[in-house]
């Protein structure tokens, strides 16, 4: 994954999709024109697998429901754990406020879904339209140097937003919360994807951690329908100083 698999080719096929991109997004002006350019784009006419989508893994009314609160109260500074094929990271971009700065921390070799060539990171960073800027980590949010990092591009200031959608065990989403979550500031939001109760054989222990903790804080939960299995989003309202 560290390597770049045929440099000379993908990098200017990684230009013309970001050209594609922004060309298709012209006539994607609300959030509901947005994520559903977000699920359905592919690059055309070569797709290579997954390389050049960016399709969310996300339930698409439940997104839409989370942007539309975040459009309402623009978020300066972003931070989203879980980059993935970078859908989530695509929209978190359109609604942010105007000179938005967000950070995106993926783990190359990532159990969860998780992981992407250094190729695409110019793709990504690409989705930061004029004054916003993206800063995309490829490493472990649970390692120091990581939150080092984090604090370093933050200067002084607080997050706005945090969005843990990495690791989906209890301790892992656990870790991410108790390690990032001191930086959200006051009337920030701490987002979790993936609070239903999913089946045991995937691992997923979000739940466990959500239901655990939300009661202590204002929180929402979205979630399309009580029988998924798979999905939810879970909202912590904070109230650090």
């Amino acid at each position: 994954m560290d390597a770049d698999p045929l440099p000379h080719l993908l990098r200017p096929l990684s230009q013309l999709a970001i050209n594609n991109l922004k060309s298709a997004e012209e006539t994607a002006h609300s959030i509901g024109h947005q994520v559903d350019l977000a699920f359905a784009w592919q690059f055309f006419p070569i797709r290579l697998h997954e390389m050049f989508t960016i399709r969310p893994f996300q339930i698409r009314s439940e997104l839409v429901e989370f942007l539309t609160l975040l459009q309402k109260s623009p978020r300066r500074n972003i931070m989203e754990i879980g980059t993935a094929r970078g859908g989530t990271l695509y929209l978190l971009a359109k609604v942010a406020a105007p000179e938005a700065t967000i950070l995106s921390v993926d783990l190359p070799y990532g159990g969860f879904g998780g992981g992407y060539p250094k190729w695409k990171i110019p793709f990504y960073e690409s989705f930061a339209d004029k004054a916003k800027t993206i800063h995309v980590i490829r490493d472990d949010s649970h390692d120091p140097k990581v939150r080092k990092h984090v604090k370093e591009i933050l200067q002084e200031e607080k997050l706005d937003l945090l969005f843990i959608d990495g690791d989906h065990s209890y301790d892992g989403v656990r870790k991410d919360f108790e390690m990032f979550g001191p930086l959200v500031g006051r009337s920030g939001l701490v987002a979790f994807h993936d609070i239903a109760i999913h089946p045991p054989e995937t691992h997923c222990e979000v739940s466990q951690f959500w239901n655990q903790i939300k009661n202590s804080y204002e929180h929402l939960e979205i979630i399309e329908s009580a029988s998924q299995d798979w999905g939810g989003i879970g909202i912590l309202f904070l109230e650090n100083d």
